[in-house]
């Protein structure tokens, strides 16, 4: 199962929820601070930042992102169907401002 590991209120988690959505991805939301003590967040992430998404790709295996941009440069790659940006250089920029 997707798993998205971050905060509710911070605005990074909040960018990877949307583009969850816009994909139609299901994730299964976990709370967490990036000081918690329970160990979980170093073996996933090493530096400890949130948001981690934990997913188990269509080539099998599980694989934890971070940071942001890496896992929506993950989940365009990945799950290319509906992309979370335009095609055009001129759409992109568009979509970035």
């Amino acid at each position: 199962m997707r798993s998205l590991l971050g905060q509710s209120f911070d605005p990074a988690t909040r960018f990877v929820r949307l583009a969850l959505a816009e994909k139609g991805l299901p994730a299964r939301f976990v709370e967490r601070r990036s000081d918690d003590p329970d160990g979980d967040l170093a073996r996933l992430n090493p530096a400890l930042t949130l948001p981690v998404l934990v997913d188990e790709p269509p080539s099998g295996g599980e694989i934890a992102v971070s940071p942001v941009a890496a896992i929506a440069d993950y989940l365009d790659e990945a799950y290319g169907e509906a992309p979370l940006l335009p095609a055009t250089s001129a759409g992109r920029a568009e979509a970035r401002r």
